[in-house]
């Protein structure tokens, strides 16, 4: 799963009238994009593309020919390790959830730029799964404070609906 929930239990016990512990969350959850490719899976990846790129090219070793198409190989094992690394930098981004008794909020940590921080009472936010006509199938939205924030539009749809079932547990719904 491409997100991980810490669970603070931390609390006072209900026969001393004392509250929690306020500086940790009662709920921390970090979500980040689904990465199926490691680095050594990209190094061996790149790597296997090039030899069977140019593996077929020796016989035309020493013709004239050679160097058009081993240019036209070469770009596209060039084109392949962009697209495999540009994707791997969009991997970086991250958002977290944190859930107090008095408050909740959100910090979406793209791969670039500065990040984009939410917060809103728990009690008044309210969580909606969109099943359709979202950016995404069931997507995930949180509405407080006079926001609507997304949530996870990254994740497998089945992630989303996971995470949808814990949330509502979490914020006591």
């Amino acid at each position: 799963m491409p997100y991980e929930i810490v669970e603070n239990n931390d609390q006072a016990s209900e026969n001393s009238g004392a509250f929690s512990v306020a500086d940790k969350p009662r709920v921390e959850i970090t979500l980040w994009p689904n990465r199926s490719l490691g680095n050594k899976g990209f190094v061996a990846f790149i790597g296997a593309t090039f030899v069977m790129a140019t593996l077929p090219l020796l016989a035309l070793v020493g013709a004239a020919v050679f160097w058009i198409i081993f240019a036209f190989m070469m770009t596209t094992v060039a084109a392949i390790y962009y697209a495999l690394h540009r994707n791997n930098l969009d991997g970086q981004l991250r958002e977290v959830l944190h859930i107090w008794e008095d408050r909740i909020t959100l910090t979406h940590i793209p791969r670039k730029g500065t990040a984009a921080f939410w917060q809103a009472n728990p009690y008044w936010v309210k969580l909606v799964k969109h099943d359709t006509g979202g950016r995404v199938p069931e997507y995930l939205t949180l509405e407080g404070s006079g926001k609507i924030v997304e949530l996870g539009a990254f994740l497998a749809p089945e992630e989303r609906r996971e995470l949808y079932i814990y949330l509502n547990r979490a914020l006591g719904r």
